[in-house]
């Protein structure tokens, strides 16, 4: 608790401009205190600061008395702990926004910030000018990206559904594409042109007519998923791709390739887990 404090004489006159703290810090106020949110908490100790330019000698006639050493130590621990909590809560609140989803009601879209992407309902687009996918998720975004076909299917006329890249360096935070069934297939060589990309994780979707091109893409993970007629491409992988759980139907052309970019270099090394192969169809 503070405690009220009076120097024993006067303090001396002419001594400049000082700090003064009106003294009422009783028991009453400091309950009040706790009941009040942060913001008003905060702003109500600020106001009980002030900059007295008069010489002290109005000190008694004004009513003011000078706080501590200690008492000014304590008010400052309080000041900042109530400023790290505001702080604390704008961020807060600033993530939540952040985290909501941003719907996706028509392609070709691009993805160029952080954030949930969600399908709102079945899409289709075709190759327009110089655009090659329906939807394009950049690789030198600064923070995590999801997206979401909640169930839906996309699909792309001549192009690829779902393209990873343009970034001239492997992504920093991870991509997340699950629940839904494209049209088109999912590439990370946008244009023709190859793009690293790196923890990319595919869960939950269904792939028809065309499948998965990995181009120079490590530690990502496929799983849960559906291949029809084309499967997985991994092209010059660094090593630590993951593929479980995953279904080829009819894979005329291969279920699963794997191969370096370029000749004379050696494999990448892959995990392959509880994987199921079907025979192609006559």
């Amino acid at each position: 608790m503070l405690r009220r404090w009076r120097r024993r004489r006067d303090p001396p006159r002419n001594s400049g401009p000082t700090w003064r703290m009106k003294a009422a810090w009783s028991l009453p106020t400091l309950r009040l205190y706790l009941r009040m949110p942060i913001a008003a908490m905060a702003l109500r100790t600020f106001l009980c600061l002030g900059f007295n330019p008069e010489p002290r000698k109005s000190y008694r006639s004004r009513g003011y008395i000078r706080p501590s050493p200690h008492q000014m130590k304590r008010l400052t621990l309080i000041l900042m702990a109530a400023f790290g909590l505001i702080m604390n809560a704008i961020l807060a609140s600033a993530q939540t926004v952040r985290s909501v989803p941003i719907p996706i009601s028509s392609v070709p879209f691009a993805i160029t910030a952080p954030g949930t992407y969600v399908l709102t309902g079945n899409l289709t687009t075709g190759q327009v000018d110089s655009i090659y996918q329906a939807i394009l998720i950049g690789t030198n975004i600064q923070g995590p990206v999801v997206l979401d076909l909640k169930g839906f299917k996309l699909t792309g006329n001549n192009v690829s559904a779902i393209s990873i890249g343009s970034g001239t360096a492997p992504n920093t935070y991870p991509i997340t594409i699950k629940n839904g069934i494209t049209s088109g297939g999912l590439d990370t060589n946008p244009g023709g042109v190859p793009f690293p990309a790196t923890e990319i994780t595919i869960a939950n979707v269904t792939f028809l007519g065309s499948g998965i091109t990995f181009n120079q893409v490590s530690s990502s993970t496929v799983k849960n998923c559906t291949f029809q007629e084309v499967g997985i491409h991994d092209f010059g992988s660094p090593g630590g791709n993951r593929y479980i759980n995953l279904t080829f139907i009819n894979n005329r052309t291969g279920a699963l390739i794997v191969s370096p970019t370029n000749e004379g270099q050696s494999a990448s090394v892959l995990t392959l887990e509880h994987c199921h192969f079907e025979a192609p169809a006559n």
